[in-house]
């Protein structure tokens, strides 16, 4: 049995909300919170003592893994990882065993950060490429911020300009009616007002300027000023009708013209409206038709009205663009075409994603065609869309039949069904992955499977089917009955035994104790695991427990002591066998003992003989064990016995590697004791 993680440490790990595991220096799983378990789909039994890169092979982390483990340092950084369609942050940090690793789950951090850049994106193209002008003043009307597009309105870049007085450049006529406009504006927070006037422009003429100013002191401590150049209004308003045949279309680019010239948009393709006007498109943008038949576009214009394909262009700068182009013929009163007004968009980054995801279908399929586990893919009806060979090799079942299908149109057990059609529709209404696992009788026989069921999304964030890989774990559930079985096994046979069977790891902490021991120290089997002897016993005693272990540990192999251990009635000797349990690689981690109470048999092995006669004075208590020698009496000056039978006894307790001795004192008995060795010296 490997090392437990401590109770109390286990307890903070299960109830944080981040993943937490940990590998020894084999990567093989030592420990996993129940988030862990979560994450990955399936137990902690399933994982623990198993290698990592066999059970996840394709891991995108193992650079930094191997690098955390190797270098035994600390390693925390950002990754998505595509089988959970999540962002983590991942910890990973040397343990005592090996390694460590936290999941830190940013998923919707990342989401919101990523949602928060692309407003500021959008929001900085917007001020950028706005063709009004954005200024901030303050209270005095001195810029603070202009937008590019004052360059073209005024002739000034924002540089010019700022903190220059904007009222300085309004026209003489026009500056009373401005200044006293402004002046009601600072009154109340949040008040706009607009108003036509002039400005002058760099070059010195004068360009009627249609302005809104909103107060947002106290949000922004400055006058947020709008305007634009409305001198073109008019020529604008002359070239409406011309306009207005495309005026509702929705557009990205737009290119028009007449028969022979046209006038190209400035932002998809980078030209400048002076450098194309009167030029032929065709002489600007270099197009090409993917499709050989878009070449007779132009005939197709003239004999149907419009056009409609892909072509591909050339930007100023030469970079292509994978355009869907729509041309539609602009016809006078007469039915005569006098020009085209083609709606560009650009689908390049289209084209790009639609790529990707033909190449990452590709590769899905040949990971599924070729992977043992079973794959199968389900539409929100509970339709097969999608199985892979391994899934016809258990079933029998043609790849053609299954497509289309639900499991039970395919005639699947209908406890299969049941179980099946939950797991898949909590899918579908949660977006959380499930796990299950079901029996399935194949024509080889009931074979057990683990499934993992994903939700996948489409670009919208919605969930478009679900995915189910199934690993077949026959070979694991009857290993882990035999394991099973065999604990049970063990555990009987060490709960019969009345001598004190117990394991502790490397610090000491208890892993493992008999029914013995329970009932001799009054503390259960759950109870005791994570303490160490220091829970139980005196500190002396303690730590002379220590010592042994530790001993067993540094010299590798079983070694035996006699050690006291107090019990209800009073202080036990045991004879305890310790020995070191190793891994399969060698490496110590734990210590086994079997502790043998030996108290009665320390009884025997001392004994004493005591009278209550006239007492040996001291001069003769060295003596009397001599042969022949007897001590005299007080009063008659003899003494019975031929002085043989100290001598006999003294003899035979030599010859077993004992001794004996004598306590006495004139006048108050003598105490003759004896001690004998439980194994013969030599």
């Amino acid at each position: 049995m490997g090392p437990r993680v401590d109770q109390h440490l286990a307890d903070i790990l299960e109830s944080i909300t981040d993943a937490f595991l940990s590998v020894d220096s084999q990567w093989r799983f030592t420990y996993l919170n129940q988030q862990a378990e979560a994450l990955l789909g399936t137990t902690r039994e399933a994982l623990l003592g198993r290698n990592m890169w066999e059970i996840f092979p394709a891991h995108p982390d193992s650079l930094n893994f191997h690098q955390a483990l190797d270098q035994h340092s600390s390693l925390t950084y950002t990754a998505f990882y595509p089988s959970f369609n999540k962002w983590f942050t991942v910890r990973l940090f040397p343990s005592q065993q090996g390694l460590s690793a936290i999941f830190q789950d940013i998923t919707e951090r990342t989401q919101w950060e990523g949602k928060l850049e692309e407003s500021e994106k959008r929001f900085r193209a917007l001020i950028e490429n706005c063709s009004d002008g954005i200024a901030l003043v303050n209270t005095e009307g001195a810029l603070l911020y202009a937008s590019p597009s004052i360059v073209r309105i005024t002739g000034f870049t924002p540089e010019e300009l700022l903190a220059k007085n904007g009222f300085d450049r309004v026209h003489p006529d026009d500056l009373h009616l401005v200044r006293e406009l402004f002046r009601h504006l600072l009154e109340k927070h949040g008040t706009s007002l607009s108003a036509p006037f002039r400005y002058q422009h760099k070059d010195g003429s004068w360009h009627w300027i249609e302005g809104t100013a909103t107060n947002l002191l106290n949000d922004l401590q400055a006058v947020v000023f709008n305007f634009r150049d409305i001198m073109d209004r008019k020529q604008a308003e002359e070239q409406l009708q011309f306009y207005a045949h495309f005026a509702q279309s929705i557009s990205d680019a737009v290119i028009s013209g007449d028969m022979h010239y046209c006038i190209l948009s400035e932002r998809l393709y980078g030209w400048k409206r002076e450098e194309v006007l009167g030029k032929h498109s065709s002489d600007i943008l270099s197009t090409s038709f993917p499709d050989p038949s878009g070449s007779d576009w132009l005939a197709h214009v003239f004999t149907e009205g419009f056009w409609k394909g892909e072509v591909s262009h050339k930007r100023k700068d030469g970079t292509s663009l994978t355009i869907l182009a729509s041309v539609s013929a602009v016809k006078d009163f007469s039915g005569s075409i006098i020009g085209f007004v083609t709606v560009n968009r650009d689908i390049t980054a289209s084209k790009q994603a639609m790529e990707q995801l033909r190449q990452s279908e590709q590769r899905f399929r040949l990971l599924a065609e070729h992977a043992p586990d079973i794959i199968a893919r389900f539409d929100r009806e509970l339709r097969h869309l999608y199985v892979n060979p391994a899934t016809v090799k258990v079933t029998g079942i043609p790849v053609e039949v299954y497509v289309g299908k639900t499991n039970r149109e395919l005639g699947m057990p209908a406890d299969l069904i049941a179980s099946w059609d939950i797991y898949l529709r909590k899918v579908f209404e949660t977006g959380q992955q499930q796990t299950l696992e079901f029996a399935f009788p194949s024509p080889i026989g009931v074979k057990h499977y683990q499934t993992l069921v994903v939700p996948e999304y489409d670009t919208h964030g919605s969930i478009m089917s679900v995915l189910c890989v199934s690993r077949d774990v026959t070979d694991l559930k009857q290993l882990q009955e035999r394991v099973w079985k065999s604990e049970q096994q063990l555990q009987a046979i060490i709960d019969g035994s009345t001598a004190l069977i117990y394991l502790t790891d490397m610090q000491g902490r208890y892993l493992l104790i008999n029914s013995q021991y329970e009932k001799l120290f009054h503390v259960t089997k759950k109870q005791i695991v994570g303490k160490t002897a220091a829970d139980l016993f005196p500190k002396e005693i303690a730590d002379t427990f220590q010592a042994h272990d530790q001993e067993v540990l540094q010299v590798g192999t079983e070694r035996a002591w006699e050690e006291g251990i107090p019990q209800d009635d009073g202080l036990h000797i045991y004879l305890s066998v310790k020995f070191p349990l190793f891994d399969p690689t060698g490496v110590p981690y734990a210590v086994c003992g079997i502790s043998t109470d030996i108290t009665e048999r320390k009884e025997l092995e001392k004994r004493a003989v005591q009278d209550c006669g006239i007492g040996i004075a001291r001069e003769h208590q060295a003596k009397i064990f001599e042969r022949f020698y007897r001590v005299g009496s007080t009063t008659d000056n003899t003494f019975p016995g031929l002085g043989m039978g100290l001598y006999i006894s003294h003899e035979i307790v030599q010859q077993h590697g004992g001794s004996i001795w004598v306590n006495s004192a004139a006048g108050k008995g003598s105490t003759f004791s004896f001690s004998l060795p439980l194994r013969a010296k030599g």
